[in-house]
Protein backbone atom coordinates (compact mmCIF):
# COMPACT_ATOMS: atom_id res chain seq x y z
CA UNK A 1 0.00 0.00 0.00
CA UNK A 2 3.02 2.73 0.89
CA UNK A 3 4.55 1.82 -2.14
CA UNK A 4 1.33 2.74 -4.30
CA UNK A 5 1.06 5.63 -2.38
CA UNK A 6 4.59 6.41 -2.74
CA UNK A 7 4.34 6.15 -6.50
CA UNK A 8 0.85 8.10 -6.82
CA UNK A 9 2.63 10.84 -4.83
CA UNK A 10 5.53 10.76 -7.52
CA UNK A 11 3.57 11.11 -10.17
CA UNK A 12 1.87 13.92 -8.67
CA UNK A 13 5.39 15.41 -8.33
CA UNK A 14 6.41 15.03 -11.91
CA UNK A 15 3.50 16.60 -13.13
CA UNK A 16 3.32 19.62 -11.33
CA UNK A 17 6.03 20.80 -13.60
CA UNK A 18 4.59 22.82 -16.29
CA UNK A 19 3.70 22.04 -18.94
CA UNK A 20 3.46 18.53 -17.81
CA UNK A 21 -0.35 17.38 -18.56
CA UNK A 22 -1.57 14.84 -15.69
CA UNK A 23 -2.40 16.22 -12.43
CA UNK A 24 -6.30 15.57 -12.37
CA UNK A 25 -5.52 12.20 -13.16
CA UNK A 26 -3.12 11.32 -10.55
CA UNK A 27 -5.88 13.41 -8.34
CA UNK A 28 -8.57 10.84 -9.21
CA UNK A 29 -6.33 7.88 -9.31
CA UNK A 30 -5.52 8.91 -5.63
CA UNK A 31 -9.49 8.99 -4.65
CA UNK A 32 -10.15 6.43 -6.62
CA UNK A 33 -7.95 3.84 -5.21
CA UNK A 34 -7.40 4.95 -1.41
CA UNK A 35 -10.62 6.77 -0.86
CA UNK A 36 -10.70 10.34 -0.30
CA UNK A 37 -9.27 10.47 3.05
CA UNK A 38 -6.59 8.28 2.28
CA UNK A 39 -6.32 9.41 -1.36
CA UNK A 40 -5.61 12.93 0.23
CA UNK A 41 -2.29 11.89 1.60
CA UNK A 42 -0.12 11.35 -1.51
CA UNK A 43 -1.90 13.83 -3.35
CA UNK A 44 -1.51 16.66 -0.75
CA UNK A 45 2.71 15.31 -0.33
CA UNK A 46 3.38 15.27 -4.15
CA UNK A 47 1.50 18.18 -4.66
CA UNK A 48 3.27 20.09 -1.97
CA UNK A 49 6.88 18.74 -2.51
CA UNK A 50 6.54 19.37 -6.89
CA UNK A 51 4.88 22.92 -5.88
CA UNK A 52 7.91 23.57 -3.88
CA UNK A 53 10.44 21.99 -6.53
CA UNK A 54 8.42 23.48 -8.90
CA UNK A 55 9.28 27.08 -7.86
CA UNK A 56 12.88 26.63 -6.53
CA UNK A 57 13.63 25.17 -10.18
CA UNK A 58 11.67 27.99 -12.15
CA UNK A 59 13.36 30.64 -9.77
CA UNK A 60 17.19 29.11 -10.42
CA UNK A 61 17.19 27.18 -13.01
CA UNK A 62 14.53 28.11 -15.54
CA UNK A 63 13.73 31.88 -15.32
CA UNK A 64 14.69 31.87 -19.01
CA UNK A 65 11.64 29.37 -19.74
CA UNK A 66 9.46 31.27 -17.29
CA UNK A 67 8.99 34.58 -19.13
CA UNK A 68 8.78 32.72 -22.40
CA UNK A 69 5.54 31.75 -20.47
CA UNK A 70 4.83 35.50 -20.07
CA UNK A 71 5.19 36.66 -23.71
CA UNK A 72 3.03 33.53 -24.36
CA UNK A 73 0.45 33.62 -22.46
CA UNK A 74 -0.89 37.30 -21.10
CA UNK A 75 -2.57 36.09 -17.76
CA UNK A 76 0.43 35.13 -16.17
CA UNK A 77 2.01 38.38 -17.19
CA UNK A 78 -0.93 39.68 -15.48
CA UNK A 79 -0.53 37.73 -12.34
CA UNK A 80 3.56 38.53 -12.23
CA UNK A 81 2.08 42.53 -12.34
CA UNK A 82 -0.14 42.21 -9.65
CA UNK A 83 1.66 40.41 -7.34
CA UNK A 84 4.85 42.50 -7.92
CA UNK A 85 2.16 45.71 -6.72
CA UNK A 86 0.26 43.82 -3.88
CA UNK A 87 2.50 41.02 -3.04
CA UNK A 88 1.02 38.61 -0.57
CA UNK A 89 -2.09 39.66 -0.53
CA UNK A 90 -2.58 38.68 -4.50
CA UNK A 91 -0.60 35.85 -3.94
CA UNK A 92 -2.65 34.21 -1.33
CA UNK A 93 -5.67 34.16 -3.03
CA UNK A 94 -4.25 33.04 -6.28
CA UNK A 95 -4.33 29.36 -4.67
CA UNK A 96 -7.89 29.83 -4.17
CA UNK A 97 -11.21 28.92 -6.08
CA UNK A 98 -11.28 31.21 -8.29
CA UNK A 99 -7.99 30.35 -9.72
CA UNK A 100 -6.96 32.16 -13.06
CA UNK A 101 -3.81 29.86 -13.85
CA UNK A 102 -3.37 26.51 -13.27
CA UNK A 103 -1.12 25.60 -10.18
CA UNK A 104 2.10 24.90 -12.02
CA UNK A 105 1.39 28.20 -14.46
CA UNK A 106 1.28 29.69 -10.88
CA UNK A 107 4.68 28.13 -9.40
CA UNK A 108 5.93 29.38 -12.73
CA UNK A 109 4.70 33.04 -12.46
CA UNK A 110 5.44 33.38 -8.59
CA UNK A 111 9.50 32.17 -9.23
CA UNK A 112 9.92 35.45 -11.30
CA UNK A 113 8.30 37.73 -8.84
CA UNK A 114 10.82 39.90 -6.66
Amino acid sequence: MVSGAALLATGVFVTSFPPIPGYSIFGVFCGYIYGVALGFVPLFIGAFLGGLASFAVLRRYLSFYAEALFRENPKVALVVRAVEGKGVKVGARLGGPARVLSRSLTAAALSCCG
